[in-house]
């Protein structure tokens, strides 16, 4: 098996709990500057500190606690930025995810297909893709939303989204 999801065999027979690793190191993806089309170790861990930090807030309201990545401060602009990629990438999986059950994909095959479009990590996993291997099943429709997932995964979900606001094209 490889990262490019060339595998003789059947993923659902891996059981759950290799499923869900699976998922969380293909939503991990590479390191900074990678095109993994994930979220990267630096955003999680930046992430991961935002969250412990705002535990300790809660659990003692008087007590400032800094967000830190490698024992520096995180400036507002970073985590502003991270916290937008973050909720882009779980919002941009949930909406393309939902639409590919319109389209007739059962929403465990929608998932992880979606996850695997974004992440251009090539596993199939689901009802639909079990007998075949592959999306041959898929509707058209499917494959088309399938596409942009891949384009948005590859091309940075930010940097797409960028070139669409009318503000890009006026300069």
């Amino acid at each position: 098996m490889t990262g490019t999801g060339f595998f003789s065999g059947s993923f659902s027979s891996w059981g759950g709990f290799v499923l869900v690793s699976a998922f969380v190191v293909g939503v991990i993806g590479g390191c900074s500057g990678s095109s993994s089309g994930a979220l990267t170790v630096f955003r999680v861990q930046v992430a991961m500190s935002a969250v412990r930090a705002q535990l300790l807030q809660i659990a003692a309201p008087n007590r400032v606690e800094p967000v830190r990545y490698a024992g520096r401060r995180v400036d507002a602009e970073t985590l502003g930025g991270v916290t937008m990629f973050v909720t882009s990438y779980i919002l941009i999986i949930g909406v393309l995810s939902v639409a590919l059950t319109l389209t007739g994909v059962d929403l465990q095959t929608a998932l992880f297909s979606i996850w695997s479009s974004i992440g251009n990590i090539g596993y199939g996993i689901g009802p639909m893709v079990a007998p075949t291997g592959t999306y041959i099943d898929f509707p058209t429709s499917a494959k088309w939303i399938m596409i942009l997932a891949m384009l948005l995964g590859r091309l940075s979900l930010l940097a797409l989204f960028v070139v669409l606001l009318p503000r890009f094209w006026r300069y």
